[in-house]
């Protein structure tokens, strides 16, 4: 059941009335959106994301209450709403950008796969300098699985046939790249193409997915194989070498699903002193739970940026930089060969002058 009518006003009613006849509202949709009450009765996950706080849970529902004092200018979302359709003899995907806040815009790419095998891609490059609500479409013909496709109303492009067009089960999804890696993937539609090139049993897909903007990274990764298990893998970080006490560090890490993963997996930041003691950390899924694990492609390269908050006490001097991964509904940390015993693997240094 979903209800949007707490803490409404009566000159909110068109916001009412989308509650009640649009899809329901995403935990992350009404987080951001600061039009909405800060009550709501929605499913209510393990780890909450940050800024939500459960006042009470009946089975996988709960009443939840949103933050007054959440910065949403310094979260800094895009949302991006989709829709895929059957209109005029093809499959056709409609997708609005809302942009309230300035930021780095990802580069949008339909894939269209068999099995695990890509079959094409249609890539949308959004305008970075428009303010504006973007609308970006694909019409994916069934003919030749080549594609149309439009940029606002300034660009059109026009998308080549697959070198090969398959019959059998398809399926469509959208990714959202930003410098090449991947930060989202969400499935739009599955299908089955016949011999004779028509579409059947299409199961079309419509939502929405919030994107936490940051500034793309300014450097390389540097580059590692940190492998967790046989189910995550750490392949990049950065983070400054130097740091003042009370800075917000950086850190970005770039990761890797090694096979499919059905519950979300928790890294957790920690600085440590000389004597081992961790002095600060920073525990979440990644995106701040925007981009959960579950949600991961196998192999796809999946980048987040951490802010390591220090003590503004810290004393100067060598600290460690360490990470590990949780694993909640096991109650256990992920193993990995480079771990110590508290399952802590050390990434590098940070002078703290």
């Amino acid at each position: 059941m979903h209800i949007g009518l707490l803490g409404h006003r009566r000159d909110q009613a068109g916001l009412t009335l989308d509650d009640l006849t649009a899809a329901p509202l995403t935990p992350e949709s009404w987080l951001v959106d600061p039009r909405r009450p800060a009550l709501a009765i929605g499913p209510v996950a393990e780890h909450p994301l940050p800024g939500i706080t459960v006042l009470a849970r009946f089975g996988d529902t709960g009443v939840l209450r949103r933050a007054d004092t959440i910065d949403t200018a310094a979260l800094n979302p895009l949302t991006i709403r989709y829709r895929t359709f059957w209109e005029d003899q093809r499959v056709k995907t409609a997708i609005e950008l809302q942009r309230p806040e300035q930021g780095p815009l990802p580069t949008l790419e339909l894939c269209l796969y068999q099995g695990s095998t890509p079959i094409n891609r249609f890539v949308l490059a959004p305008d970075q300098h428009r303010t504006r609500t973007q609308y970006l479409g694909v019409d994916l013909l069934p003919g030749t699985l080549s594609g149309q496709g439009y940029i606002n109303t300034g660009d059109y492009p026009v998308f080549a046939a697959a070198g090969a067009a398959p019959t059998g089960d398809l399926r469509l999804t959208l990714r959202l790249l930003l410098g090449g890696t991947s930060v989202d993937e969400r499935q739009l539609a599955t299908f089955t193409r016949t011999a004779d090139g028509q579409i059947t049993q299409l199961v079309p897909g419509s939502g929405e997915l919030i994107y936490l903007r940051h500034d793309p990274i300014a450097v390389p990764l540097r580059e590692l194989t940190l492998d967790y298990g046989d189910a995550l893998r750490l392949s990049g970080w950065n983070a400054p070498s130097q740091a003042a006490p009370g800075a917000a560090l950086p850190v970005d890490l770039r990761w890797q699903a090694q096979r499919p993963i059905e519950r979300a997996l928790f890294p957790e930041l920690l600085l440590l002193d000389p004597a081992g003691r961790v002095v600060a950390g920073d525990l979440a899924a990644p995106q701040d739970g925007f981009y959960p694990t579950w949600r991961w492609r196998v192999g796809e390269p999946v980048a987040e940026r951490r802010t390591l908050q220090l003590p503004p006490d810290l004393a100067p001097g060598v600290y460690w930089l360490s990470l590990r991964v949780h694993d909640f509904a096991a109650q256990t940390l992920l193993g990995s060969a480079a771990a110590d015993a508290a399952g802590q693997v050390q990434l590098g240094p940070l002078v703290v002058q």
